[in-house]
């Protein structure tokens, strides 16, 4: 009877380690992505998500689309980085230094 009862603490215990280690190298840094590619778009910012694809080539998805495909689009793809093209945030800038001055 003592043998069973360790096996199934065994048992629990692994999946439990398997949960664990699920949960901290999946689940919280993809929810990680989405937070801070939903927080930039939200400000404003244009955002470019570079994804590795299944020939390891890079390609560039810009972020003039909504928020909602933008996270679709990171549970299917493999991130490699969140970057923030400074050029048109320039441009942002001067159209709105343009319509202080009027």
């Amino acid at each position: 009877m003592r043998h069973s009862e360790a096996k199934v603490l065994k048992s629990i215990r692994s999946s439990f380690q398997a949960a664990m280690i699920i949960l901290s190298f999946v689940i919280i840094p993809a929810a990680a992505n989405c937070l801070i590619l939903a927080g930039l778009v939200f400000y404003g910012a244009p955002v470019a998500i570079v994804r590795a694809n299944d020939s390891r080539s890079y390609h560039l998805l810009q972020s003039d689309d909504h928020v909602y495909s933008l996270i679709n689009s990171l549970k299917t793809l493999r991130i490699k980085g969140i970057f923030i093209q400074k050029e048109k945030k320039n441009k942002q800038n001067s159209w709105q230094q343009a319509a202080n001055k009027k």
